[in-house]
C-alpha cells in the first residue's frame, strides 16, 4: 500500500526541472547543469562543436557522447509531441559584451528592448511565467562575449503520458482513415 502511494505520489507530483547554461566566446564551449527542484544536481558537464557537424557532449572526464546531425533532425521531426505538457516558469537571461566599438551598444539596446517586450506576450499564454534579462557592456579593447541562460520549467509524469497516449491514439485514428479511404 504504500508502495502504491509513493509511486502515485511521483506521478502527480509537479517536477521542477532547472536548467543553467553558460557560453563564453574564448572558450568555444556550452558549459551546462541541470538541476531537480532546483537544488539537485542531477548532470553537468560541456559541449563541444563536432568537425563533421553536431556536438560531442562531455559529461564524464574520460567519455563523451557524440549528438551528430542525423539525430539531431530525427528529434526535430519526431511524432510524439509531449512539450505542450511542460511549463516554462522562471527565465534569466544575462549577457556579457566587451566591445571595441561604442556604436554596437545602440544595436545592442535595441536587441535587448525587443527581448524584453517579447516578455509581455509570453506573459499573456503564461501567466506564472517570470523572465529577467541583464546586460552587461565593458568598454575593453578586443571584443568579448559571454552569456548564462537559467530556465525553469514544471512538468508531471501523469500529463506526460496524457500526452504521449493522446498523440498515439490520434495517429491511429489518422491511419484507419487513411487505410479506409484505398
Amino acid at each position: 500500500m504504500i508502495l502504491l502511494a509513493i509511486i502515485l505520489i511521483i506521478i502527480f507530483l509537479p517536477l521542477y526541472i532547472s536548467v543553467y547554461l553558460y557560453n563564453n566566446s574564448k572558450d568555444k564551449r556550452i558549459y551546462f547543469a541541470i538541476y531537480l527542484f532546483n537544488a539537485i544536481k542531477l548532470l553537468d558537464g560541456y559541449t563541444t562543436p563536432r568537425k563533421l557537424g553536431g556536438i560531442y557532449i562531455h559529461v564524464f572526464k574520460d567519455k563523451a557522447y557524440v549528438l551528430d546531425i542525423e539525430t539531431i533532425k530525427r528529434l526535430e521531426g519526431g511524432s510524439v509531441n509531449f512539450f505542450s505538457a511542460i511549463t516554462p516558469t522562471n527565465l534569466y537571461f544575462s549577457l556579457d559584451f566587451g566591445i571595441k566599438n561604442a556604436n554596437l551598444v545602440s544595436l545592442l539596446l535595441i536587441l535587448f528592448n525587443t527581448y524584453i517586450n517579447l516578455g509581455k506576450f509570453i506573459k499573456d499564454k503564461y501567466p506564472y511565467f517570470n523572465s529577467y534579462a541583464n546586460l552587461n557592456v565593458y568598454s575593453i579593447d578586443k571584443n568579448y562575449l559571454s552569456s548564462k541562460i537559467s530556465l525553469t520549467f514544471c512538468f508531471n509524469i501523469f500529463c506526460i503520458l496524457v500526452k504521449i497516449i493522446t498523440n498515439i491514439i490520434s495517429r491511429g485514428v489518422k491511419s484507419e482513415k487513411k487505410y479506409f479511404k484505398t
